[in-house]
């Protein structure tokens, strides 16, 4: 298992992160690997709501069946996975008096035939993990800036 933490601290009101965060259909905006995000029901995440997310890391194409397991207006917490992966993690938006700070936390598990290569895609995925954050601070600075 590897977990990966990334924290970035916005400017912003952390509703406005919280609608963006919160809304794995928005997901393929500012996470480089997503290629498709299909969610049910559509919209702010919810427990029980489903993702059907399809990324590509490492070369290899990647569908995983995750379920939202509890949701507030701050924050999420998901879990799932497929023949090759388990995920499960949480994401936060934290406000404070100078905007919030976004929170995201992931533990990810190669399975099955790829289980052996858990040590080596590790550092990738971790790396991913903090390119994606830096986009959603640059994507939601884009989206400040025009406001």
């Amino acid at each position: 298992m590897s977990r990966m933490l990334e924290r970035r601290h916005l400017p912003l009101p952390a509703d406005a992160v919280a609608a963006l965060v919160l809304d794995w259909s928005r997901d393929p905006r500012w996470r480089g690997a997503v290629r498709a995000m299909e969610v049910d029901p559509p919209g702010r995440a919810r427990p029980g709501q489903r993702i059907r997310e399809t990324l590509r890391f490492a070369g290899l194409r990647f569908v995983t069946a995750t379920t939202i397991t509890a949701a507030d207006a701050i924050s999420a917490s998901f879990a799932g996975g497929s023949g090759v992966v388990a995920v499960a993690g949480r994401r936060s938006v934290v406000p404070d008096e100078h905007g919030c700070t976004v929170v995201l936390e992931v533990d990810v598990a190669m399975t099955g035939v790829l289980a052996v290569l858990t040590p080596l895609l590790a550092p990738g995925y971790r790396r991913r993990h903090a390119a994606d954050a830096d986009a959603l601070v640059a994507r939601m600075s884009r989206v400040r800036a025009v406001a």
